[in-house]
């Protein structure tokens, strides 16, 4: 995958753009080997993962404020043709896709931190945050990202929690009743 990477950064059919992607994957596959040589404990570890989850707050709130105030999306253009002219939000990024695909990632590190807190105020801060990520994806109105979470939260379930699981096995049949008609 690196040689095929630095391959399509100079003989890539985007131009410039290919070699914009080419650097972000080169160094998202470096901050990989940054990430296993610094994490070398399960109490660093937590601090990493803690430190993100707070600090998603950010983009959370900013979500939330362009949803109050009605300027969501200010880069974005397709919001009077969305939804009935539905404002989508994009927090600090200029797409809401993107910002659904950043929530993704977030929303998964926010539910680790969860399942590893050790007291019950913790769990409570960092359940606020999952669920304030949450409604910023609602927000999003990015139905890819939605799949997208329910998979990934199953995946992080399976690899924390196994006994996690039956409760979305009783969710399921509810769905129907919760989720969109479109």
């Amino acid at each position: 995958y690196f040689v095929l990477t630095l391959y399509h950064m100079f003989a890539g059919f985007a131009g410039n753009d290919s070699m914009l992607a080419a650097m972000i994957h080169l160094s998202l596959m470096l901050l990989f080997f940054s990430v296993t040589i610094v994490v070398n404990s399960k109490k660093v570890f937590k601090k990493i993962i803690f430190a993100i989850t707070v600090s998603t707050l950010y983009t959370s709130i900013v979500g939330l404020a362009q949803f109050v105030l009605g300027k969501g999306g200010m880069g974005w253009s397709d919001n009077d043709e969305y939804i009935g002219g539905l404002s989508r939000i994009s927090s600090t990024f200029a797409n809401p896709n993107v910002y659904g695909e950043f929530l993704i990632i977030t929303i998964c590190i926010s539910l680790v931190a969860i399942l590893l807190s050790d007291s019950w105020m913790q769990r409570i801060v960092f359940g606020g945050c999952f669920a304030l990520q949450l409604v910023n994806l609602a927000l999003t109105y990015s139905r890819g990202c939605y799949i997208a979470v329910v998979l990934s939260v199953v995946i992080v379930v399976w690899c924390c929690d196994k006994r996690l699981l039956s409760v979305g096995v009783v969710a399921i049949p509810i769905l129907p009743y919760v989720l969109p008609q479109n």
